[in-house]
């Protein structure tokens, strides 16, 4: 249907018509839904040629052009080609960049779109120092263009508070943080999913400057809205529910409270097997976190029950040669000796062992650390020749890495 909007608009207008512009996106969108290599290479020539019908009909300067452009940008940032995205948005800006007067009275608010991709795209590197400027300039455009209070204004103000926090200056963040806040609990109310992200920014940064009962009452804030949305709308809300379990859970952990982050961990499988359609990666994700949690409270005999299934799903997922099968065996042949069985522990850290060997894909430093560990058994069980060949082997791996 959207290829033959395409086709009509096309014929009653002409091939470089401005109304060729909304079945052009409307088309590449579903596309990209679709995924699979050739709908993505289809979706770049319908983008670029949006672009191409916007410099012809309105010209390189025009707010739509640099619409279009951002959106093509948008869509090499996903496929992680950051440089190609970073100069169309560069292009995107550079055309709007002008003396007040010279565009549109939406300059500023386009502008503002622009610089905070530009920012996010530095943010999303890492590269702090980068994206700090241009994430504080996308907010003082976006307060020009839709004021100070505006929803956009605070959701950008919590991107530039995650650059500070990246440079190590939270003194500077979290006064952005509680306006970001604010804007979220004024427009969309206290227990939206706006207010739940600002609260769980919050609480990220009150744990960072070890404010650690603070931060657990943030998240706490944060997870129990998100709860919320997730009783009333789950396949929206899972992406954001799953998180703030799973972040509460590591706090609990990180403070030496394991026994308080299983319950989480355990909601977190619940959520994660509930969804429509399975997600293999996630639900095994889950499960190995929940195994992880066990073995921390010395609980070796259920842990190997959650890390079974979480290596049953990645091997049904990624096939029993990829390395991450391999990664979840070590860490079963290391549960199976905590509980007296050398003889299996040393049969699966020999099979992960054969399988990142043959893999293209493996880290030798997996193999040099499984290596380590079968030194230390053979160490144990009395065969220090078998001990010393391995740990030899490891050595010779660690001088191969690059």
């Amino acid at each position: 249907a959207m290829r033959r909007e395409l086709a009509l608009v096309e014929a009653a207008r002409g091939p470089a018509a401005p109304q060729l512009s909304t079945p052009l996106h409307n088309l590449a969108a579903t596309l990209e839904r679709q995924g699979g290599d050739a709908h993505l290479a289809e979706v770049a020539a319908l983008l670029r040629r949006a672009v191409a019908v916007h410099e012809r009909a309105s010209g390189a300067r025009h707010p739509d052009t640099a619409r279009a452009l951002l959106r093509l940008g948008q869509f090499e940032a996903d496929q992680g080609r950051h440089a190609d995205a970073d100069a169309l948005f560069a292009r995107a800006a550079s055309g709007l960049d002008a003396p007040p007067g010279a565009l549109p009275a939406g300059r500023a608010e386009v502008l503002a779109e622009v610089v905070a991709a530009q920012g996010r795209l530095q943010l999303e590197q890492l590269a702090y120092a980068r994206a700090e400027p241009l994430l504080a300039r996308a907010v003082a455009l976006s307060t020009e263009a839709l004021g100070a209070d505006d929803p956009l204004t605070g959701r950008r103000l919590g991107e530039w508070a995650a650059a500070l926090s990246g440079l190590g200056q939270p003194e500077r963040a979290e006064p952005l943080l509680r306006r970001a806040l604010a804007i979220a609990e004024q427009h969309a109310g206290a227990r939206s999913a706006e207010a739940g992200d600002a609260l769980n920014r919050l609480a990220a940064l009150a744990s960072s400057q070890r404010r650690h009962a603070e931060a657990e009452v943030l998240y706490q804030r944060a997870l129990a809205i998100r709860a919320a949305s997730w009783a009333a709308a789950p396949a929206a809300a899972y992406p954001a529910y799953r998180q703030g379990l799973d972040t509460l859970a590591f706090h609990f952990q990180a403070q030496g409270a394991p026994e308080r982050a299983e319950p989480l961990f355990r909601r977190a499988v619940e959520v994660t097997e509930s969804r429509q359609p399975p997600d293999p990666a996630a639900l095994a994700q889950a499960a190995l976190n929940l195994a992880e949690n066990l073995r921390a409270q010395r609980r070796p005999a259920e842990a190997e029950t959650w890390l079974r299934r979480a290596l049953a799903l990645e091997t049904g997922r990624l096939g029993s040669d990829h390395p991450r099968p391999a990664q979840l065996q070590g860490r079963l042949a290391a549960l199976r000796w905590t509980q007296g069985d050398a003889a299996a522990a040393e049969t699966l850290y020999r099979q992960a062992l054969a399988t990142l060997a043959a893999s293209p894909l493996a880290d030798r430093g997996d193999s040099a650390r499984l290596l380590d560990d079968l030194a230390a058994l053979y160490r144990a069980t009395q065969r220090p020749a078998e001990a010393l060949a391995s740990r030899r082997r490891a050595e010779a791996l660690r001088l191969q890495r690059p």
